[in-house]
């Protein structure tokens, strides 16, 4: 007998604050392991685009580890421009 699967968390709604300063705007894409959201981060004053865990895999091993390198060479693509 197999195990149904837990249902996955809803993401955030707009107007949700994802971390301090970032405000979700809307919620762009949701893949096996990542949300992607468009956010206006307050500090800066813009719009800005958010990856973050999905909330049911934030405490499986390894991910963190993965996400980290993705968002080292965003940065260091923007900060070309």
């Amino acid at each position: 007998m197999s195990r149904t699967p837990a249902p996955t968390p809803p993401p955030p709604a707009a107007d949700t604050m994802l971390a301090p300063r970032y405000e979700v705007l809307a919620h762009l894409c949701r893949t096996d392991w990542l949300d992607l959201y468009d956010a206006w981060s307050q500090e800066r004053e813009c719009r800005c685009v958010v990856k973050v865990l999905r909330p049911d895999r934030r405490g499986e091993h390894g991910l963190r580890e993965q996400l980290l390198p993705r968002l080292i060479a965003v940065h260091r693509a923007s900060a070309r421009w």
